[in-house]
């Protein structure tokens, strides 16, 4: 085999694994996030993923044998076990030895650590964190390289869920023909002092995420990826911001790619990101409206109809209105 069908093999193996663990916790897999890093493996990925009974005994086995687990990094930062990942990193908890404090580690995903352009994009997140100091945005403490070169980033460790995990809970809730999905949301968050309204919950999560919002607009930054995945809920309640990688230092920066595609998400992208047009703060405010209407109706604005046909209709505004979905919204 080619070297570099050896890569594709190895990146599929890490794909996967990502994509089992994604079902293991949410039920569901998003394999286009879980493959936005190398789309071309999209395929193969989801061909994988049909011999499931045989993927997880090897998903758990590479869980176990994780050779991240035990590593000390930069002398200081014991990686201790792995909580998530995402289309960039994979993320561990770890203990700061210096301050004895827990902390979260991000890694850059190692099918991704040979391309120059990922790993920039990596690192600029460290960049625009730094310059943003906000409780609704998520707040960096350091960055660094493990010995093999790895780039990592050091933060915050939250606990709870992001708002997509709770939003998927409370679409069960209401499949199962449950009223409100607060409660369902108040035990995902171990007892987290909820309002009774769902509407007055998400307009205080959204309010905390706006200040967050202006607290990065005034530094400079713009997010371009406000979605309920990147909107994290604390078990104290708390809406954070998460994953600012794709963020601009500066006006006038547009959301490409070295190859000029789109980056982000198309349901929760503006028209003018979607045409590669200059973004500005108008941007994330559409973003944080499109993560209020998901909130308030469990249903996003644009259905993931794929690419090309979400675009089409984000441009053409063509959505319910959130009353017309839950015309119990008062």
């Amino acid at each position: 085999m080619s070297a570099d069908g050896s890569a594709d093999e190895a990146a599929i193996e890490v794909l996967v694994a990502e994509a089992l663990r994604q079902r293991e916790e949410d039920g569901t897999v998003d394999l286009a996030k879980v493959c936005a890093g190398r789309p071309e493996l999209l395929d193969a990925v989801a061909a994988a993923l049909a011999d499931a009974p045989r993927l997880a005994a090897m998903h758990a086995g590479a869980l176990a044998l994780d050779r991240r687990i035990g590593e000390q990094l930069q002398g200081r930062y014991v990686v201790d076990r792995r909580i998530g990942a995402g289309a960039m990193g994979v993320v561990y908890e770890a203990r700061d030895t210096t301050l004895a404090r827990t902390v979260a580690i991000k890694l850059l995903r190692q099918d991704l650590a040979s391309d120059p352009h990922s790993e920039e994009r990596f690192l600029r997140e460290a960049q625009v964190l730094a310059s943003i100091r906000h409780p609704a945005v998520v707040t960096l403490f350091d960055r660094g390289r493990t010995d093999d070169g790895a780039a990592f980033l050091v933060m915050e460790r939250l606990n709870g869920h992001t708002a997509a995990a709770l939003l998927q809970q409370g679409a069960a809730a209401r499949a199962a023909g449950a009223g409100s999905p607060t409660a369902d949301w108040r035990e995902l968050l171990g007892g987290a002092a909820l309002d009774d309204s769902d509407v007055r919950q998400a307009v205080r999560w959204l309010a905390d995420a706006a200040a967050g919002l202006q607290a990065a607009h005034e530094a400079g930054v713009v997010h371009r990826d406000v979605k309920p995945s990147n909107l994290f809920i604390d078990r104290d309640g708390r809406a954070v911001l998460l994953d600012f990688g794709i963020g601009s230092l500066g006006a006038g920066s547009t959301a490409l790619t070295a190859t000029g595609s789109t980056l982000g998400t198309p349901a929760y992208m503006a028209p003018e990101q979607l045409n590669a047009a200059d973004v500005g703060p108008a941007t994330d405010v559409y973003g944080l409206g499109a993560t209020l209407y998901e909130i308030l109706t469990l249903e996003p604005a644009f259905a993931d109809l794929g690419f090309v046909p979400t675009v089409v209709k984000v441009r053409q505004g063509d959505f319910i209105t959130p009353r017309d979905r839950a015309p119990d919204l008062n």
